[in-house]
């Protein structure tokens, strides 16, 4: 795991992290009149641990180590502890979470770096003609149509009913109609052959009388 070292500086940009820094700063800053500032924020208290703080970190972009910086004024509680012995609650250690850091990384990059499995055409033509001659069990989809069916009909027999007594009259002239014109018909054609009969019976009669 990367230990960050965070830099520390002051407003007027000098560096204290180091002990020799902060009694100079220390010096310097005894004959520094303030001005009239609130309580709270004139108190020596206060004033010690308001910080500007400079950190310095690595960032991963693309497989590649990159450095990143952060400034921002924060606020150093008057309790200092070590982070580096693990009694520090507000650090959260990544590596009592995740496990080793170098094989998470590694894992990351495998899986992000490894080529998509492209299967050949026959390979799939394959697989679904497998698919499309698997013998499948058809009993159930059958039992399921055949009980649609009967609640279908069961639903539409009322309906059925109410539209046929709706339609027989129309039914039943229809049919007379029908009737009525075929005997009518077949009362014409009788006459009509029974026409061409005598017709064909007058010119026979007349044929021996000529000669």
């Amino acid at each position: 795991m990367c230990v960050c070292v965070p830099l520390l500086f002051t407003a007027s940009g000098v560096r204290i992290g180091t002990i020799k820094g902060r009694k100079e700063r220390n010096k310097r800053g005894s004959g520094i009149k303030f001005m009239s500032l609130p309580s709270l924020l004139s108190s020596a208290a206060s004033l010690s641990r308001m910080r500007v703080v400079q950190r310095g970190f690595l960032t991963r972009r693309g497989g590649r180590h990159l450095t990143r910086a952060a400034v921002a004024v924060e606020y150093r509680p008057a309790q200092q502890k070590r982070i580096g012995d693990g009694s520090y609650g507000r650090v959260i250690d990544a590596e009592v979470l995740h496990g080793d850091e170098q094989q998470f990384w590694g894992e990351r990059r495998n899986y992000y770096c490894k080529r998509a499995p492209y299967f050949p055409t026959w390979d799939r033509l394959a697989q679904t003609l497998i698919l499309m001659t698997r013998q499948v069990p058809r009993v159930p989809q059958e039992m399921a149509f055949r009980l649609m069916a009967v609640f279908l009909k069961l639903i539409l027999l009322p309906r059925l009913v109410m539209n046929a007594e709706l339609m027989l009259p129309s039914w039943v002239a229809t049919n007379a109609e029908g009737v009525i014109t075929q005997a009518v018909g077949d009362e014409e054609d009788a006459r009509k052959k029974k026409k061409e009969s005598e017709d064909t019976a007058g010119e026979k009669k007349e044929e021996p009388t000529k000669r």
